[in-house]
Parts: C-alpha cells; sequence; structure tokens
C-alpha cells in the first residue's frame, strides 16, 4: 500500500472514533414525493417552480437561510447540520433531521421539521406523500434537480448505469426513500454494524416495501424502488448486498476498487475524464477533470481527504460506513406512510446497533448469496404465501428490543413493527386493497404523510 493510500485511510479511520462510550446517535433523512393537490392533474408530481415556491415560503416562515439557488434551505444556527432540500428528482423534498440522542427527540424532532414543509407546500396546491416513488408520473430528464451534483450525474449516466433505455434508468427521479444513520463507536465498530444492517436488509425491506404502483398502474411488485437498484445499477459501483467486510481495511480497500466518477472542488462537482479507481487516483497523484464555472476547462487534480468521503458516497451498497458523519448509514427503506412508521425502523437500527455481538452472531450465520436473494424475493413478492419470512422478522425484533432495553430507550417504538409481523402485510399490500376497492384518487389520498 502506498503512503499516501496509508495516510487517507487513517485520517478516513479516525472520522469514526469517538471520545469515551457515549451511547449510540440516530439521524434520520426523509425523502417526500410532492404531488399536486388541484383538481385538473390532482396526484401528478410538482414542478421545478412549485418546488421553489415551497422552499421559499419555508424559508419566510421559519427563517433559514435558502442556498443552493434557492433549492436548498439550512438552519441559522452554526453548525445545526439540519436541512431542507430538493432531492434528485426535483419532485422529491428532503428533510434532513440533526443526530438525536434518544428515540424520542428524534421523534419530536420529525414533527417539528416536516410541519413546516408540509403547511408550505398545502399552500402552493401540493402535498407530501409518505411514498416510495411517485405514484403517477414516470421519471424524466426534465425531473431531475438543475443543482450541479445532479446534473453531474445525468452527464455520467451512460457510465454510472448498465442498462439505457427510456427513461427507466433513472429511476432515482422520482425515488422517495428514508435512511437511518446510528453512530460508530470507532471505525472498526463502523465496519460490524454495516454487516449487521446489511444482513438484515432483507427483513428491514420486508417492514418497508412500499412502492407498488408507479406510473399509474401496479407493477405487481412489492417495491419497484427496491428493483431499480436491483436492475440497473452496475455491481462495480458498489450495490445491494455486499460481501461482509472482514475489517475496516478490506472496507477502504473496497473504496479504493470503484470507480472515480464526481469528485468536490471549490464547492462544484466536477467529473473525471481519466477511467480509473480510487485506489489508482490516490496512488497516482492526479487525474484530469472536467472543471465548472472555467468554461468547462479540464485541469490536472490532486487527491484530498474528501475525495474519499465523495466516492464513499456514491456507494449504493443497503449499508454502508459513512466518514462525514462518522455514522453507519442504512438506505433500503422506502419513505413510509407515518412518523410511527418511520419511528419503528429507527428503534430496530438503534436496537440492532446495541445489541451488536448478538446481531452479528445471527447474520454471520447466514449465507451472504441466500441474504441477497431473499431480498430480491421480497422487493418482488412481499411475505408470500408460505410464512416463511416471518421469523427472521420475528429474530430481528426481538434482538434490537433487547438492545432498546440494554440501554434504557423506549420499546414501545417497535410495536408498528410487531403488528406488521403480525398481519404479515406490507406497507404496499395495505395501499394495494385502497386502490382496489376506492380507485386512484382515494389511493393517493391514502398516502399522504401523517405527523
Amino acid at each position: 500500500m502506498s503512503s499516501a493510500i496509508a495516510n487517507l485511510r487513517e485520517q478516513h479511520a479516525a472520522r469514526f472514533r469517538t471520545e469515551g462510550t457515549p451511547a449510540r446517535k440516530i439521524g434520520i433523512e426523509l425523502e417526500f414525493p410532492l404531488v399536486r393537490s388541484d383538481a385538473e392533474r390532482f396526484g401528478e408530481a410538482i414542478s421545478a417552480d412549485q418546488m421553489k415556491r415551497i422552499l421559499r415560503d419555508i424559508s419566510d416562515n421559519t427563517g433559514w437561510e435558502a442556498t443552493d439557488e434557492g433549492f436548498a434551505l439550512k438552519p441559522m444556527r452554526k453548525g445545526d447540520p439540519a436541512h431542507i432540500s430538493a432531492e434528485a428528482g426535483i419532485c422529491t423534498v428532503e428533510v434532513g433531521l440533526p443526530p438525536a440522542n434518544s428515540l424520542g427527540i428524534a421523534n419530536h424532532l420529525i414533527a417539528e421539521l416536516t410541519r413546516p414543509m408540509i403547511d408550505s407546500a398545502k399552500e402552493n396546491r401540493a402535498f407530501a406523500l409518505g411514498y416510495g416513488v411517485q405514484p403517477l408520473t414516470p421519471p424524466s430528464i426534465v425531473l431531475i434537480s438543475p443543482l450541479n451534483r445532479y446534473q453531474m450525474m445525468l452527464k455520467t449516466r451512460g457510465r454510472f448505469y448498465s442498462v439505457v433505455q427510456d427513461d427507466s434508468d433513472i429511476a432515482y427521479a422520482i425515488n422517495a426513500a428514508v435512511h437511518f444513520h446510528v453512530s460508530a463507536k470507532d471505525q472498526e465498530d463502523a465496519v460490524r454494524v454495516a454487516n449487521i444492517l446489511n444482513g438484515f436488509s432483507p427483513e428491514f425491506l420486508l417492514l418497508s416495501a412500499n412502492s407498488r404502483v408507479t406510473r399509474g398502474i401496479d407493477s405487481g411488485r412489492a417495491d419497484t424502488r427496491a428493483m431499480f437498484y436491483e436492475d440497473y445499477l452496475r455491481e462495480r459501483y458498489g450495490r445491494g448486498v455486499p460481501d461482509r467486510f472482514s475489517g475496516f481495511g478490506d472496507y477502504f480497500d473496497r473504496l479504493c476498487s470503484l470507480p472515480v466518477e464526481l469528485l468536490r472542488r471549490n464547492g462544484y462537482y466536477v467529473t473525471t475524464i481519466d477511467r480509473m479507481t480510487l485506489g489508482q487516483f490516490l496512488s497516482t497523484g492526479s487525474a484530469h477533470a472536467t472543471m465548472v464555472g472555467e468554461g468547462g476547462s479540464v485541469a490536472l487534480i490532486h487527491p484530498i481527504e474528501e475525495d474519499v468521503i465523495t466516492v464513499e458516497g456514491t456507494v449504493r451498497w443497503e449499508a454502508r460506513p459513512k466518514g462525514g458523519t462518522g455514522s453507519v448509514e442504512l438506505r433500503t427503506c422506502s419513505m413510509q406512510r407515518s412518523r410511527s412508521d418511520i419511528m419503528a425502523l429507527a428503534a430496530i437500527v438503534k436496537g440492532l446497533a446495541s445489541n451488536i455481538d448478538k446481531a452479528e452472531m445471527t447474520v454471520l450465520g447466514r449465507d451472504i448469496d441466500r441474504t441477497r436473494l431473499a431480498k430480491r424475493q421480497i422487493a418482488n413478492e412481499g411475505f408470500g404465501i408460505d410464512g416463511a419470512r416471518i421469523r427472521p422478522v420475528g429474530e430481528m425484533l426481538d434482538i434490537a428490543r433487547e438492545g432498546l432495553v440494554s440501554i434504557h430507550e423506549e420499546v414501545s417504538f417497535l410495536k408498528p413493527a410487531y403488528e406488521r409481523l403480525y398481519s404479515s402485510a406490507t406497507p404496499s399490500e395495505e395501499s394495494l386493497q385502497v386502490l382496489n376497492d376506492r380507485g386512484m384518487r382515494a389511493f393517493i389520498e391514502s398516502l399522504r404523510f401523517e405527523i
């Protein structure tokens, strides 16, 4: 290993280390599809202009500062990591919560930070869905955010995706997820937690599958959002359930094996021209990139520590260590219809990480290829008809419950997850019943997010 790579690996490892043995914090990122409420185009995705108006009204009502050409808001308090912003798809708004010491605080923050967005959307003839995709509007290039990062992703489209047909390969334009971040104690702990959350990703998907209806039709799949990542993203970009990491060194080596596509310089994303992996870039010490704000000129750039964080941010594993926040992020779950459903998933994440030895012993006993197969089958079928998927979910919930008890957290947050287990029905199956019984408008109305 070159000294340059060794130095950057140590710098990245240090980002996960915390002093003493603090309680694990939980952070949540909420992505809401916003749809129109007017009678003529009810349930269709909002426009970029509507999104800007909604965010401007939130800023006026809260005093939050507008950034990124009006497509993002942040609190005036210095160092507060909370944010409200347009996502990759201009019809999706993301509400990012600051890390919370307890589930009770996280629960309160969801209500506090989403209410201004919901009120502003209503004033602008729109409303937020607790759903994993846009239910009517198909993915389209016109829905991609005009911000630099997402336009750069679009320009590298042919290099990111193995299948390019119509607009299916940019389904991220209508994607909406809920991501959970749990703090790590050090770099090795981060890898252990990532292994656990990746190993339980089929069970998380089973409890959260919530995007069956898309493009105005029943896709027949429990979670079309999950199937996009299964079908379109190339394996070499890091997606799905990875092989277990043997330690932080193994994790960092895998980051170094990934291709460098986008990097940040002077606050903008730039595209690399040289086809190389992160490891090759760090070893050679330079790469050619197309710059922004300089007429698209080509410049020679050199590695900095932020490059590791940027490449780490392109990984689409179900769970990944995240040096920028010193946490582990779970990306499996589609957006949920209610705050209680979101908090149930957050409680599972924190509970598993707090019962790490037992959780680790459980997932290490599973074959990784069978885990991948189970996740794909669940994305297609949900609970299925043979009841075989009930026991692993119950096992996960019981491990999480023990973990919460051990740190004196409220186990009542798990109640919606246990209820879903007993009913053996995914959120997709429940909402499909509304569609079949009462029609599309009632179905969309039923997806309104409930604080």
